[in-house]
């Protein structure tokens, strides 16, 4: 015998796959990185010296110590299509690369230990993970 649903029954069945694949869809988007960037909140305009590295951000606690540099180079590198690879990351400077050359797409062995420079800025926001500051501006390009 077919058993007819009520129409509130298949109303409640559609919210519940709703909700379900809504949540599904935020979990995976912020397990893989993919979460809406939030506005870079740092202490490093407010203290960093001039011609100083800058500071990581708190919420790349760790990423150093579990990927090493290429986990660095992962955002803030250049490739073939783009400079850096993350659209919200900040690039390298150029003198982080091998020779100073940018188009190597290789880090100069000396710049391959980002935490002796860039340590974590402990009073910065934990939520943003997308504009890092392991890049340096024009200005401290040079000393870096």
């Amino acid at each position: 015998m077919k058993r007819i649903k009520s129409k509130a029954s298949r109303v409640l069945e559609a919210l519940i796959v709703a909700i379900a694949a809504s949540l599904l869809a935020l979990c995976c988007m912020s397990a893989f990185g993919c979460a809406k960037p939030t506005a870079n909140v740092s202490t490093n305009d407010l203290d960093t010296p001039a011609g100083a590295a800058p500071l990581m951000p708190a919420s790349h606690e760790g990423r150093y110590e579990g990927l090493g540099a290429n986990g660095c180079y992962g955002c803030h590198g250049a490739n073939e299509t783009a400079n850096p690879m993350l659209t919200t990351a900040v690039a390298f400077p150029v003198n982080h690369y091998q020779d100073g050359d940018v188009t190597t797409y290789t880090l100069d062995p000396v710049r391959t230990q980002c935490i002796t420079c860039h340590s974590l800025d402990q009073g910065s926001a934990v939520t943003d993970d997308s504009t890092a500051s392991a890049g340096t501006s024009s200005a401290d390009s040079s000393s870096s």
